[in-house]
C-alpha cells in the first residue's frame, strides 16, 4: 500500500485534478439523464445551459467531496478500514465529531428553541478510518484507532419552535 499512495501523491502533484473539467462532465450527465426523462427545452445545449447556470455552484460542491474523497481513500489508506457514518436523531451534538449545517446559523425569533443542542437530521455523512491497534490475537482485548475524515453535517434542533415540540394528534410517527 505503501508504494500505491507514494505515486499517487506524486501522480497528483505533477498533473493535479481540474475540477472544472468533472463539473462540466457532471453537468453533461445530468442533462443526458433529463433529456432522456423528457425534459423540454428547444435543444439539448440550452437544457445543459441552464443546469450549468443554475447549479454550478452545487455541481462544483459534489466534485470537490468527491475529490476529496477520492484523495482521502487513495492516499491516506494503508492498513485502515473505512466507515460512513451519520449521527442518529436526538444525538448531543459534538463539534469535534459532525459540523453545524450552515442552515443552522440563521436567526431565529425567540420563540425558538435557543439551548437545544441535539441532532434534528444528518444533511452530509461523515467517514471515519479505523485500525486495530491491538488485540490482533482472538485472546487479548480489542482496541481501535479511529480518525474522522469527514465530520457530518448536522442540523440543530434550534430550528425547530418551541411550540412544535408535540406532534399534532392526527400523525402517526413512521
Amino acid at each position: 500500500g505503501k508504494w500505491r499512495v507514494l505515486t499517487l501523491r506524486h501522480l497528483r502533484s505533477v498533473s493535479p485534478p481540474k475540477p472544472e473539467v468533472y463539473v462540466r462532465e457532471l453537468a453533461d450527465a445530468i442533462t443526458n439523464i433529463l433529456a432522456v426523462l423528457g425534459v423540454e427545452r428547444t435543444t439539448v445545449q440550452e437544457l445543459r445551459d441552464t443546469i450549468v447556470n443554475r447549479y454550478r455552484d452545487q455541481i462544483a460542491s459534489v466534485v470537490d467531496i468527491a475529490l476529496e474523497l477520492q484523495r482521502i481513500t487513495r492516499e491516506d489508506c494503508e492498513s485502515w478500514d473505512f466507515e460512513i457514518f451519520a449521527p442518529s436523531f436526538d444525538a448531543t451534538f459534538d463539534a469535534e465529531k459532525m459540523e453545524k449545517d450552515p442552515v443552522d446559523d440563521i436567526p431565529f425569533p425567540p420563540t425558538f428553541i435557543e439551548s437545544e443542542t441535539h441532532v434534528l437530521c444528518t444533511t452530509r455523512l461523515g467517514l471515519k478510518k479505523e485500525r486495530r491497534i491491538k488485540g490482533e490475537d482472538l485472546d487479548g482485548p480489542l482496541e481501535l484507532k479511529t480518525r474522522i475524515l469527514m465530520k457530518p453535517k448536522v442540523i440543530l434542533r434550534t430550528i425547530v419552535p418551541a411550540n412544535a415540540e408535540a406532534a399534532p394528534a392526527d400523525v402517526v410517527p413512521t
